[in-house]
């Protein structure tokens, strides 16, 4: 019976006017339930645009007003928060963002959402003891072929398909108070970044070449090292192998995001 009448209630404040929901309510003083009713209904739509705009601070620049209103009355119908904290309310946005109009006809816009909410995974992640150099030289050589190198919880990829880095990276310096030209969206090569957070819990990302890319989607599978080693020889000669095999793993070592499983 609770249950019910808070699915109700929680339908009328997402704007399903029940006709006889208002004799649920008990009236108290001059408010009229109606009244009371969109009192919670705007405390409600607030709390969440809030969050969006939290979240995705750099998208509600991008968007403009009218259209960023749009995207949070919009996402809030399809997805009513089933949370009780808001950290996860607007995990959806981006695949919201994908497939609705008008802002699927504009797909920086999702990459756009996503870049900023893999930025937010990335800076919650768990920390972990990373490796270091003298970490890996000090292994026995005998331990090498089967060593898993797992990468930083926070570590994550994510493809990019038009000029989204650099139009965020500009939007941030605007938001900052630099003057700056804000770049057009224009579609580009594809492109893999790799997102992160570091030692100082700033979030980071760099944009990863194929060697690099498959390096490390195979330590994000945690795949033994002769794997590592077999699947990068795909990129390099016999004679440059191990050195620029090296060269990857400490530079990710330098950014301390291996620890060794």
């Amino acid at each position: 019976m609770l249950k019910d009448l808070q699915h109700r209630f929680l339908a009328q404040i997402l704007g399903d006017k029940e006709q006889n929901f208002q004799q649920k309510i008990v009236k108290q003083g001059e408010i009229s339930n109606d009244f009371r009713l969109q009192i919670y209904s705007n405390a409600y739509h607030s709390r969440l645009r809030e969050c969006i705009e939290t979240d995705h601070e750099v998208l509600g620049i991008y968007l403009g007003d009218d259209w960023f209103e749009q995207m949070v009355r919009g996402y809030i119908q399809k997805n009513p928060s089933n949370y009780t904290s808001l950290r996860h309310f607007a995990d959806k946005l981006p695949e919201y963002l994908r497939l609705n109009e008008p802002f699927s006809d504009h797909p920086l816009i999702h990459e756009l959402a996503l870049f900023e909410r893999t930025l937010l995974a990335a800076f919650d992640a768990k920390d972990t003891t990373a490796a270091n150099r003298e970490d890996l030289i000090a292994l026995p050589p005998d331990r090498w072929p089967g060593l898993i190198m797992k990468l930083h919880p926070s570590a994550r990829i994510m493809t990019t398909r038009y000029n989204t880095i650099e139009i965020w990276q500009a939007l941030k310096m605007h938001i900052a108070g630099q003057d700056v030209d804000i770049p057009h969206a224009i579609e580009t090569v594809e492109t893999d970044w790799l997102i992160w957070r570091n030692q100082d819990r700033l979030t980071e990302f760099k944009s990863l070449n194929q060697a690099e890319h498959s390096l490390v989607s195979t330590l994000l599978a945690e795949q033994p090292f002769a794997e590592v080693c077999q699947l990068m020889a795909t990129y390099y000669p016999p004679a440059d192998l191990e050195v620029q095999i090296l060269d990857h793993i400490y530079d990710l070592l330098d950014k301390q995001l291996i620890e060794f499983g």
